[in-house]
C-alpha cells in the first residue's frame, strides 16, 4: 500500500484536506478527514508547502486525540508490519510528530536514519519530568515532589495519558 497526499491519508485514522479550495480558490481552510484507520493518528501531508499549515496543524491537533505525523514535500513515511522509518529525496526535508500533552504543544524532528523503529513509540505521547510539575501520591497518603525520587527514576520517560 502507498500514497501521496490523499492517497496518503486514507491509510491513517485521519488527515488534513484543503480540497475546499476547489470550491472557492479563495477558501484554504484546512479540514480534518477520516482515513481507513489502519494507522492510529493523523497525517499530515504538505507541511511546509504553504505558511498557514503549520499554524492549522497546531489548532487542529488541539482537539484531536494522539498524536500527527506531519510530512514536508519530499518525505515519507513507510510502514512495514509494526515498524516505520522516514524517508526523504532531498537532505533538508523532514517528517514531524506533532501533539499537545497537558496544555503543552510538541513538534519533535522524527528520525530521517533508514532505521525501522517500533510503530507502537511513535504513536505515543511523551514528555519529560522536568517539563510539568509532576508529584506522586503513594498508597500511605504521602505526596512526593519528583524531584525528591532516586536520579534513576527521574531520567524515565513516562507516557503522557491526556
Amino acid at each position: 500500500m502507498s500514497g501521496l497526499s490523499a492517497g496518503c491519508i486514507c491509510w491513517f485514522r485521519q488527515g488534513n484536506s484543503d480540497s475546499r479550495k476547489y470550491a472557492n480558490e479563495d477558501n484554504n481552510t484546512l479540514i480534518k478527514v477520516s482515513g481507513l484507520d489502519y494507522i492510529g493518528a493523523l497525517i499530515y501531508p504538505h507541511y511546509d508547502v504553504e505558511k498557514h499549515r503549520q499554524g492549522a496543524l497546531k489548532m487542529m491537533m488541539k482537539n484531536t486525540k494522539g498524536i500527527a505525523i506531519a510530512l514536508e514535500n519530499c518525505s515519507a513515511i513507510e510502514v512495514v508490519d509494526d515498524n516505520y522509518r522516514i524517508l526523504t529525496s532531498m537532505k533538508n526535508k523532514n517528517a514531524w510528530k506533532v501533539y499537545w500533552c497537558r496544555g503543552q504543544y510538541f513538534r519533535e524532528k522524527m528520525v530521517k536514519n533508514g532505521k525501522f523503529q517500533a510503530l507502537a513509540g511513535l504513536l505515543q505521547k511523551k514528555y519529560d519530568k522536568h517539563l510539568l510539575n509532576v508529584f506522586l501520591i503513594f498508597p500511605s497518603c504521602h505526596i512526593v515532589p519528583v524531584q525528591t525520587i532516586s536520579a534513576a527514576f527521574q531520567n524515565r520517560r513516562l507516557s503522557c495519558q491526556v
